[in-house]
């Protein structure tokens, strides 16, 4: 470097991401350059900018292009990236012992590429005009008037593990140790369970706690934080109340918020009742059979002030009935309860269930599952009351085809789609002056493609339950009720 020239570095800046850079400025003390050897012809500047130049972070190992103008102290302005000498600074870093080429290379164009595996480090982007210019440096050519500025450096950090620890009754996340940049902090968010409060968090790379935010301090080394919770303090209050029954409960007074609570209820006042939480109870409790007449209500955890309400109810018997198929076996459940009981299969294979209109009076709803078993739905149960389902063959209806000329000569032709041999199923031949008529009986939802053809004159349009195909020659249509399809041609 030549003796006429100062160093001058900015402060380090972090940003977000990972790698430290900070712009180093050379000014120039010496006359514009005097080009020497081979680059005679070279451009006279008085000095090259180098971008980027913001002070910022880089996160990872990667890549990074720099462009060299050529600037005169006109204002004139160049792009010179292709006639510069890129090299990496030789100047020294504290608490650094690899060198640049070490960490990082840059090619002729100017990119810079960090090496692989390495983990932290520093280095400074230098250019230097005209290309070829850094053979004299690099001989101590003192009479080669060189230009040259040092740009950026970075500075891949080193990372620390920060490990999270917590005591019972309260969580704090990330819950697993986290990778964090020299020098920044990390954050946690310490939440207690409920009836719980933080009764402290502890870091030993320091920091605070800000509500249920605890923020480290610089990190230079791995450390770790521990929260822990202590219980808030609060108390409550839990009512029993039994409907149409009995309790020989109290009310639960000054319970710590947390703890858990039980009442027992019975027996009923109604014979043959059962113990129900009722719609009113806001404990959230949950109920059990002692089998003496009697139930146990437990609140396992009493959070709020309530009301623990069990009301004894007759049940209510759901008897079942299947003609020609396999029924399920009666059920026993509370008012309001919504039911799905299982019919099939029939006897005979291929028949299909319905309600049994005369014998059911629950007033389910039947949907077939497509397994030869049908769900039979009650949506509130509100009585005794049959479930009733016949199982019967599947419905079948009749397609009638009519052809109608007047002086032309055609067919039509129906096939029921979906079958294995795509038998046809229905013919209604013309002559001239004629008329047609064929029909067959087939499934329920099947599916006939009808075909009209033309041996003299043209096909007309479609009519009766065709209607809606115009004049398409074929025309499809589903058997779900009786159809008759009219097909008009003429000459």
């Amino acid at each position: 470097m030549s003796s006429n020239s100062s160093w001058t570095e900015n402060s380090q800046v972090y940003g977000r991401t990972g790698f430290l850079l900070h712009v180093i400025l050379l000014a120039l003390a010496a006359a514009p350059v005097v080009s020497f050897s081979s680059n005679a012809a070279a451009e006279v500047f008085d000095y090259i900018e180098i971008y980027p130049q913001d002070v910022g972070v880089f996160a990872e190992v990667g890549e990074q292009q720099f462009t060299a103008y050529g600037v005169t102290r006109s204002g004139y302005k160049r792009e010179i990236s292709d006639q510069v000498d890129w090299y990496l600074e030789e100047k020294p870093f504290s608490q650094q012992s690899m060198k640049p080429d070490d960490i990082a290379q840059i090619d002729a164009n100017g990119l810079l590429t960090i090496k692989k595996n390495i983990t932290w480090g520093r280095v400074a982007v230098t250019a230097c005009y005209p290309k070829g210019c850094s053979a004299g440096m690099t001989t101590g050519n003192a009479g080669a008037k060189l230009l040259n500025m040092p740009a950026l450096s970075y500075l891949l950090q080193p990372k620390y593990m920060v490990t999270p620890n917590h005591g019972a009754n309260g969580s704090i996340s990330p819950a697993t140790a986290i990778s964090v940049i020299e020098g920044r902090a990390a954050y946690f968010a310490v939440t207690p369970d409920q009836c719980y409060e933080i009764a402290a968090v502890d870091c030993t790379c320091g920091g605070a706690l800000n509500g249920a935010t605890f923020t480290t301090g610089p990190v230079f080394a791995d450390c770790s934080v521990s929260a822990a919770f202590s219980h808030a303090g609060t108390f409550y209050t839990a009512v029993p109340q039994a409907l149409n029954g009995t309790t020989d409960s109290v009310e639960m007074r000054n319970i710590p918020c947390g703890e858990p609570v039980v009442f027992i209820f019975g027996p009923p006042e109604i014979p043959d009742a059962v113990a129900t939480i009722d719609a009113w109870d806001n404990c959230g409790g949950s109920l059990s059979d002692n089998g003496d007449a009697t139930w146990t209500y437990t609140i396992s955890s009493l959070t709020r002030n309530c009301n623990a309400v069990v009301s004894f109810v007759t049940e209510f018997t759901v008897h079942t009935m299947a003609a020609g198929g396999t029924e399920p076996d009666p059920v026993t459940a509370l008012p309001g309860t919504a039911l799905n009981l299982t019919f099939g299969p029939a006897d005979i294979e291929g028949n299909v269930a319905q309600v049994d209109i005369e014998n059911d009076d629950c007033n389910g709803m039947l949907s077939d599952n497509g397994d030869g078993t049908w769900n039979y739905t009650i949506v509130s149960l509100g009585s005794d009351c049959v479930a009733a389902v016949e199982f019967v063959a599947p419905p079948r209806f009749m397609l009638t085809v009519e052809g109608k000329s007047t002086g032309a000569s055609g067919q039509v032709i129906g096939v029921v789609l979906g079958t294995v041999d795509s038998n046809i199923v229905i013919t209604c031949p013309l002559s001239l002056e004629t008329t047609c008529n064929d029909s067959e009986i087939l499934d329920n939802n099947s599916t006939v493609e009808l075909n009209a053809g033309t041996l003299s004159g043209d096909f007309i349009t479609w009519g009766g339950d065709c209607s809606f195909c115009s004049t398409m020659t074929t025309c499809s249509i589903t058997m779900d009720g009786d159809k008759t399809c009219t097909a008009e041609f003429n000459p």
